[in-house]
């Protein structure tokens, strides 16, 4: 089993203690994410602006785009800030 894998099973458990179990589960397959859309999730938890992580990580603000419209697509999110919220609760960064 991979750790995606596990990471999956561990939130349909979580969501069915809490009685969840109507709800579709959240599948968060985290060994796909990189360590670069990591640090887009860790950076815009800490209030970076995209703008502000180009800066630092010496890249250009479309590379930055592009790594963070890339992780809210695979976590299913709304926008990075919802992708956040989503890394944190399923332990892929932790606040």
């Amino acid at each position: 089993m991979t750790l995606g894998s596990l990471q999956h099973v561990n939130i349909i458990k979580q969501n069915e203690r809490r009685g969840n179990c109507r709800k579709l589960p959240i599948c968060i397959n985290a060994a796909r994410i990189t360590k670069k859309e990591r640090r887009r999730l860790v950076q815009s938890m800490l209030g970076y602006t995209q703008q502000q992580q180009a800066d630092e990580d010496c890249r250009t603000l479309t590379t930055i785009t592009k790594q963070s419209a890339s992780v809210v697509k695979k976590l299913g999110a709304a926008n990075i800030t919802h992708a956040v919220a989503i890394a944190i609760s399923a332990g892929i960064i932790s606040a």
